[in-house]
């Protein structure tokens, strides 16, 4: 998925939590795109941690911090999914289209690989030649990328374990960055960014009882919640408040209004008894590989 990105006012607005990594981030990508002097990274960059940390979302931040830019999302599993050398055709004319934006319209180029260890996996376990050959045009085209204008590599992965060595090699993947659960203090960030997100969308929130006790209460009762399963909750209560609102009658298939369209507290409170975190999705071996991670 391509897409030209444009400078935001307000970037990494949408996130919560992960301060130190976006730091870290903005000094060694966005900072030598704004200072012509300083030399361009040259590394590719890998964010490892757990689903739905908002891995995707901070690239697509970082981009936008920087301004004008090519941004091209490619998902691990679909490119191995091709036919026998159409994954290989199909991943050089990523890179050749990236080259190309870098160097005749002169736009900083990201290539970001979302599940990376779909594609990249250690060929010492590898069950085909075809995995094998995959990986080494892999390393290829970043190795002649050596060179390159302003193009940044970057991959992600919840299995960095399963990830082949030779990534690691100075001038690939040289820099990594751990995105772990939210914390307490993160969770507030983001539940105070999804009600934004809410009002937005023309939907009233009650002030009155979402105020900041609850969303300190909400914040506690989400222990193990990822960004992503925070904005499934809200999905959730959003439904729930449909049908307390609005009823519908089985015999004349109609709608009555029973009271204004309001986001309640009652509503997050009965969504929070019945949505289910990805972590009590997970076996325990999965929790405990990303309790490992973290430590």
């Amino acid at each position: 998925m391509q897409e030209n990105i444009t400078k935001q006012e307000k970037p990494f607005s949408k996130i919560g939590g992960h301060k130190d990594v976006i730091r870290e981030l903005r000094y060694q990508i966005e900072l030598p795109q704004k200072y012509s002097n300083l030399v361009k990274n040259k590394e590719g960059v890998l964010l490892y941690g757990p689903p739905g940390v908002g891995k995707t979302l901070l690239m697509k931040e970082l981009a936008s911090s920087i301004g004008d830019c090519h941004f091209e999302i490619i998902q691990g599993p679909e490119l191995m999914s091709q036919f026998v050398g159409q994954g290989e055709q199909e991943l050089r004319e990523i890179f050749k289209k990236a080259a190309w934006e870098s160097e005749k319209r002169k736009l900083p180029s990201f290539i970001f690989f979302d599940e990376i260890d779909a594609i990249l996996s250690s060929r010492d376990s590898s069950d085909t030649q075809y995995e094998v050959r995959f990986v080494n045009q892999f390393l290829s085209l970043v190795d002649g990328f050596n060179e390159r204008g302003d193009i940044i590599v970057i991959g992600a992965t919840n299995r960095p374990h399963s990830l082949d060595s030779a990534l690691k090699r100075s001038g690939r993947f040289d820099q990594e960055y751990y995105l772990s659960y939210p914390s307490v203090e993160d969770r507030k960030q983001i539940i105070q960014i999804l009600l934004q997100k809410y009002s937005s969308k023309n939907i009233e929130i009650c002030l009155q009882t979402i105020n900041q006790d609850f969303i300190d209460e909400l914040s506690l009762a989400t222990q193990g919640y990822n960004g992503s399963d925070l904005d499934g909750l809200f999905k959730k209560s959003y439904e729930k408040m449909k049908h307390r609102c609005f009823k519908l009658d089985d015999d004349t298939g109609e709608f009555t209004q029973e009271c204004l369209p309001v986001l309640i507290k009652e509503d997050l409170q009965q969504a929070l008894k019945q949505y289910v975190p990805h972590f009590k999705r997970q076996s325990q071996e999965k929790i405990n590989y990303y309790e490992q991670l973290q430590s």
